[in-house]
């Protein structure tokens, strides 16, 4: 055999040993190809009979990728946004009271496998807001940091949570809000320089009622009570009992005299209309301090001046109202 045809079967080896090769690189490839299809199929199928959002942000490239059942859940079109950050700012998905809330979330730089949770109102397919749950871990290096983020749909338990926390607000026997949830409603609106009027309303001689009819009629009458300051003022006004037998309301934003006067008018009505079963020859009355909250002023300032005002009214011979 001559050299020329050892190089002839050398060749012909060689091409035989590519072909091969190629067809096993081509025959992986497409069994690779195959299983990750298998894998977008399956999980494009799960996350369809799912609520549960599956989402992942490009932090350097401000991307966020999402689950194909966000636009059935959220009120969110596409699988894919960029810029993210100005789609968060133009798009309303995110509660305005929140957005802080997001921002940290995404200027957090987490350490690889690192783990954070945050709740956020985010905007329904119907455009009402829903509390979500967002479970975020950090995968990747320096230089490609990807948080990969589980949204949950968590409006049950913190529908749950807010009844329990408004319960807890409450003072049993009035229905209105206890003196810790009154104090910190009216110091968050003075806080917001949006100041309001203080009415500290007292009932008068209820010493005499438990004497004569029993602490079950005393019960029935701060009961009645907490009725009428409901209907003497409106939902946005704050409505609380002190304590005993006083009782205290909160009016936001600036009121002239005239219209102090007469919403302290009302009350007074209202609480002469008073009626018990177990006691109808009972007249009630009541003694109110009224005082402005400005911008500046503290929450026990007012609640001092009213006060002062209101014991002013029980001296000037009761069923009457004075303001500061």
């Amino acid at each position: 055999m001559t050299l020329e045809d050892n190089g002839k079967k050398m060749t012909a080896l060689l091409i035989g040993l590519a072909a091969v090769t190629v067809l096993l690189v081509a025959g992986i490839v497409y069994h690779g190809n195959k299983e990750h299809r298998f894998e977008r199929i399956r999980t494009a199928l799960l996350t369809n009979f799912s609520d549960m959002i599956l989402c992942e942000y490009d932090r350097n490239k401000d991307v966020l990728r999402c689950t194909s059942n966000i636009s059935r859940v959220l009120a969110v079109e596409q699988t894919q946004i960029t810029d993210f950050k100005q789609f968060i700012a133009d798009s309303g998905l995110v509660h305005p009271q929140d957005h802080l809330v997001l921002e940290d979330m995404i200027k957090r730089h987490l350490k690889e496998g690192e783990t954070e949770k945050y709740e956020v109102r985010l905007k329904a397919k119907g455009n009402a807001y829903i509390w979500c749950r967002l479970d975020i871990v950090s995968i990747g290096s320096k230089r490609k940091r990807i948080l990969v983020i589980k949204v949950t749909d968590i409006s049950g338990e913190k529908k749950k949570e807010m009844a329990l926390m408004r319960k807890a607000q409450r003072d049993t026997l009035s229905g209105l809000l206890n003196r810790g949830a009154f104090k910190d409603q009216v110091s968050e609106y003075i806080r917001q320089s949006q100041g309001g009027c203080l009415f500290l309303i007292d009932l008068d001689n209820f010493k005499d009622i438990n004497d004569r009819y029993g602490h079950l009629a005393g019960d029935e009458s701060i009961r009645k009570v907490g009725e009428v300051l409901r209907a003497c003022f409106s939902a946005r006004d704050v409505i609380g009992r002190y304590g005993g037998v006083d009782f205290f309301a909160f009016v936001p934003g600036r009121m002239s005299r005239d219209i102090i006067d007469g919403r302290a008018a009302d009350v007074i009505r209202a609480v002469e209309k008073i009626t018990l079963e177990e006691a109808p020859d009972l007249h009630f009355t009541c003694s109110i301090g009224i005082v402005s909250c400005e911008e500046g002023s503290s929450f026990r300032e007012c609640l001092k001046h009213a006060d002062e005002a209101m014991y002013e009214a029980k001296s000037r011979g009761k069923n009457s109202w004075i303001v500061q």
